[in-house]
């Protein structure tokens, strides 16, 4: 019995012992195993110190995000971080990632230089993951100046789902100038992103501010939602909601909804859009996608619209257009030939808006004068094969 019981005891000790170093082994496969699949999305990562030891793997890495991963524009170039990755070799245990921006490269060497200035040692984070799967985020508030513009941002954490949702928070956001009295503000931002299969969704809410001088512009409880459907074509729908907007006390709204549909777009030429590395190769591609034809809708609506407190009423606007494929679009727009298009157009709105607008704009008195006159204005436009109607009459 006593030589069982030592045999049991010695067995616990064994196993005490190994156990640090059989799920260090595990953990570092599948830690190694992510690392290999950044890398083969484009990131650099390479081991710059191993601070591990028998109970704890501790590894630093220097990581190089590609700028395309976050800008489309080609600005940034690269995004270089250091990356110290700590987890305890025991069963139970959470990997973290501490982690800062060590650079950032820009197209411009001046700006890059500027800038890096201005962020060294000031954004830092930490990612805590119980299983590469799921990963908790949170950047550390701080102020960062540069030249005559200061940056703040509070509380901002999230949660990734890779590669399927990613969900952000910022309670703050702050932009202002050093010399002039004008300053940005964005609070309570959410965002949640979603991939699912051929689908891309995403979510936004916060509030907006802008304050010169005394004056303030705000808008309240904004809804942003994008959802994207891939194919051989590509579907897009976008809506925006704002509760209540107040631009420097000189115009409100409440209830504003914009919603727009973009259908039947070439996804490789979308590919292609993003590929493009100046800006003439983005407008020859712009061309070619407008060349191949799409769909558009797109609608309007304002509950009200006030001006000095009175309020002026609502406005009411639906756009569809058709864009049949053509080859030479270019010449027929110079010759004033719409035949590729057919366009309609319904719109409503009060009296005391109309005017408004005519004389914002003087254009709009053209039209105004064809629509129909009640209560209200109604005007109904359509372009089809070429030809002009308002409110079914040919012009």
């Amino acid at each position: 019995m006593k030589s069982k019981l030592i045999a049991v005891v010695l067995s616990f000790i064994i196993m005490i012992g190994v156990t640090p170093l059989v799920f260090s082994a595990l953990m570092n496969k599948k830690f190694d195993s992510m690392l290999e699949s950044l890398k083969k999305e484009g990131y650099k990562i390479s081991q710059i110190e191993d601070k591990s030891s028998y109970l704890k793997t501790d590894r630093v890495f220097e990581v190089v995000v590609p700028g395309k991963k976050i800008d489309n524009t080609g600005y940034v170039k690269d995004i270089v971080l250091k990356v110290e990755t700590v987890f305890k070799n025991l069963p139970v245990t959470d990997v973290k990632f501490f982690g800062e921006v060590l650079k950032i490269e820009l197209l411009n060497k001046y700006d890059t230089e500027i800038l890096n200035k201005a962020i060294k040692d000031k954004i830092k984070f930490v990612v805590v993951t119980p299983n590469f799967k799921v990963y908790k985020y949170k950047v550390f508030n701080n102020k960062i100046v540069l030249e005559d513009t200061k940056f703040l941002f509070d509380d901002v954490e999230g949660e990734l789902l890779y590669p399927k949702k990613n969900t952000l928070k910022i309670r703050d956001i702050i932009l202002g100038s050093l010399t002039q009295p004008i300053m940005f503000e964005v609070k309570n931002f959410l965002t949640v992103y979603k991939k699912e299969n051929n689908t891309l969704s995403q979510k936004n809410k916060f509030d907006f501010f802008v304050t010169l001088n005394s004056s303030k512009l705000s808008l309240l409880n904004v809804n942003i939602d994008n959802i994207a459907y891939f194919s051989e074509k590509l579907k897009v729908i976008t809506t925006i909601d704002i509760k209540n907007a107040d631009i420097f006390s000189l115009l409100r709204m409440s209830g504003f909804n914009l919603k727009f549909d973009l259908d039947g777009v070439d996804a490789e030429m979308i590919k292609k859009l993003e590929n493009a590395d100046s800006e003439s190769a983005k407008q020859k591609v712009a061309l070619e996608i407008l060349q191949k034809g799409f769909n558009v809708l797109a609608n309007l609506n304002i509950s009200h619209i006030f001006v000095k407190n009175r309020d002026l009423g609502y406005l009411k606007l639906d756009v569809k257009a058709v864009f049949y494929p053509t080859s030479n679009i270019l010449e027929k727009m110079q010759q004033s030939d719409f035949s590729f298009l057919d366009l309609k157009l319904h719109l409503e709105t009060t009296p005391e808006i109309a005017t408004l607008l005519m004389n914002e704009a003087p254009e709009f008195a053209f039209l105004f004068a064809f629509a129909k006159k009640d209560k209200n204005l109604v005007l109904d436009l359509e372009i089809k094969k070429g030809r002009l109607f308002v409110n079914g009459e040919e012009i």
